[in-house]
């Protein structure tokens, strides 16, 4: 199954592909809750965000070698006085080095 709001799905299922994965038979849900259900239901399986909640009842695992990286942009008006926290917070991500991070949950 997959959100058919994600960015990255053609991405994803190409990857999918890559590692042997027919993901060409499957089901597109509108919203992130309907494709938690689904897979709570055992109707079938989903790639989501690690930091996506999920129930109990369900367990992630880690995907080793599966290209998921996302991008994210920052913005902010360019002349328009920012408070303290919001500045910190720009500095903050501007200078972090991206490149090496990776989130280990453990799970």
């Amino acid at each position: 199954m997959s959100r058919n709001y994600c960015e990255h799905a053609e991405r994803l299922g190409a990857s999918l592909r890559e590692h042997g994965l027919n993901v060409d038979r499957g089901h597109e849900v509108s919203s992130e809750r309907d494709l938690i259900e689904l897979v709570e239901a055992d109707i079938g399986v989903a790639i989501i965000p690690d930091t996506s909640p999920i129930p109990q009842t369900l367990k992630r695992t880690a995907v080793d070698g599966l290209d998921a990286r996302r991008t994210v942009h920052l913005y902010g008006v360019a002349g328009r006085e920012r408070t303290a926290v919001a500045s910190a917070i720009m500095r903050m991500l501007r200078g972090a080095d991206w490149r090496s991070s990776k989130r280990d949950n453990g799970t």
